[in-house]
Parts: C-alpha cells; sequence; structure tokens
C-alpha cells in the first residue's frame, strides 16, 4: 500500500470521531503541484453540532465555552447555553427576514463572540 493511501484510510477512519451532516467518502485529495490539498470534499461539517450541541447533550450547559479578552482587558466567559441561545437568535433573524431566498450571506467580523457567533450560526 503505498504512503497516500495509509495517509487517505487514516483520516477517513479519523473522521468517524466527528459529527457530519454528510460522511466524507474520500479524506483528501493531493495536488503536490498546486500544493493545494483538499480535505474531506465530498462530507459536509456541522460546526455547531460537534462544539455546541454535542456539549449541551452531555449536560455541559452551564460550563465555559468560550472565554474573550476585549482590548481593554475585560474577560468575559459564555456557557455553551448562552452561545445556543445567541445562535438561534441568529438563525432565527436570519430565517425570519428571508424565508423564501436562498441567499448566500457574507459576513465581515472583527475577532469578538460575535464573530464566533456568526461562525456557528
Amino acid at each position: 500500500m503505498k504512503i497516500n493511501n495509509k495517509i487517505k484510510d487514516y483520516y477517513l477512519n479519523y473522521s468517524k470521531n466527528i459529527l457530519w451532516k454528510k460522511k466524507p467518502k474520500k479524506s483528501v485529495i493531493f495536488d503536490y503541484k498546486g500544493n493545494r490539498h483538499q480535505w474531506f470534499q465530498d462530507g459536509i461539517l456541522s460546526p455547531y453540532e460537534n462544539l455546541i450541541d454535542n456539549n449541551i447533550k452531555k449536560n455541559l450547559n452551564n460550563k465555559t465555552a468560550i472565554i474573550t479578552v476585549s482590548k481593554n482587558k475585560l474577560i468575559q466567559e459564555f456557557s455553551y447555553s448562552e452561545i445556543d441561545a445567541r445562535v438561534n437568535r441568529l438563525i432565527n433573524h436570519f430565517f425570519n427576514g428571508y424565508k423564501k431566498k436562498k441567499l448566500k450571506v457574507m459576513i465581515q467580523a472583527s475577532a469578538s463572540i460575535e464573530s464566533a457567533i456568526l461562525m456557528l450560526a
């Protein structure tokens, strides 16, 4: 077995530890000329399910999920429940405003709790 196949098999096997919306059948497509390898191209991830929902199901609702430190050194902690509520508010805002339209949305946000919420939504 070639080394590339061993690597592909290893990562495909390891991917079973992740929650997928659509499980991948391929782990990596190597492109040595362009140095742009494509990972799990045929799979669809759900960061929200992996990072938030999974921990809520483990009863970690009130545990700290994210700690932020602002420029003026203000430290804030956000629990899994708080992150869940914020993500759901944002999703509901998008769906209520654009129910029948299929839009792709691009959002610019600074490094903040809001940008983390946007990425999970």
